[in-house]
């Protein structure tokens, strides 16, 4: 679209004020006439794209425009801004995921674009992803506030898809775990230590996992479980090294507080 050719920021997902600016008075314009409101879905009108609605989520838009998208209805009143939240490109991405792989919209928009239909949390992409699962990804392949913020809020709007994608990650961890070390006697190694092996993973989300019966190779009973090869307890895992934050030692120990009083404690400590 010439607005996003004139006034998108080089090196940058985003565009500069005098565009979003623009792109409001785009909107209003064709909320105004049926026909035109339509072209704000129709993908040939985006070089193939998807709806405005993907085009936008690729450039960190301001929380006011997706507003005025989730506003707009057609000619028999059906809210046609709340039908883009689950319309796909052609890859299969809903806005959602784009919002999360490109990783520029704000939160407020996200949560926005999530409330507006809680189902684009369900759809899987052409690769078989859903937006959370590009969200879990992220959030475990960096020290990313942001994205730990961002799972916390879709953790609330819908804990099945939430769980899901952790157990997907996990599954994932495992697999990548095995072939990276196939001497090891992996039948005794827990998720939880391969989870506490690769770190980054916020304490909250090891709480659940260990609380969402996965697996019997992870639960609660994976706290008291020592490991084969270090001989450490998890808490003890977590807290060698720089891979596991202070709170993940924290979370462990006051899921199993009793292994404060054991002897392996005291010789560790």
């Amino acid at each position: 679209h010439p607005i996003f050719e004139a006034h998108v920021i080089d090196g940058k997902n985003g565009m500069d004020i005098a565009g979003w600016i623009a792109m409001r008075g785009y909107l209003a314009e064709c909320a105004s006439s049926c026909c035109t409101a339509r072209n704000l879905r129709e993908p040939s009108h985006w070089a193939g794209r998807g709806s405005v609605l993907h085009v936008l989520c690729t450039h960190d838009p301001p929380f006011f425009l997706i507003d005025l998208i989730l506003q707009i209805q057609d000619c028999k009143n059906y809210p046609l801004g709340i039908y883009m939240v689950t319309d796909l490109d052609s890859n299969g991405n809903t806005p959602l995921h784009l919002a999360f792989q490109y990783r520029c919209s704000c939160s407020s928009v996200i949560h926005m674009l999530a409330q507006a239909d809680p189902e684009c949390l369900m759809i899987e992409n052409a690769q078989g992803m859903t937006p959370l699962d590009i969200l879990v990804r992220h959030a475990l392949s960096m020290t990313c506030s942001v994205a730990f913020f961002q799972l916390d809020m879709m953790r609330h709007l819908c804990q099945p898809c939430y769980l899901d994608s952790l157990f997907k990650m996990i599954q994932s961890y495992k697999s990548v775990d095995r072939r990276q070390d196939d001497d090891d006697n992996d039948g005794d190694q827990n998720s939880l230590v391969t989870i506490l092996r690769q770190g980054n993973w916020p304490a909250l989300m090891i709480h659940d996992a260990l609380t969402a019966d996965f697996s019997d190779d992870l639960s609660p009973s994976c706290l008291t479980c020592v490991d084969v090869e270090s001989g450490l307890y998890p808490f003890m895992l977590a807290a060698v090294g720089d891979k596991n934050t202070f709170d993940t030692v924290y979370q462990l120990l006051r899921m199993a507080p009793q292994l404060v009083f054991s002897e392996s404690c005291a010789i560790f400590l």
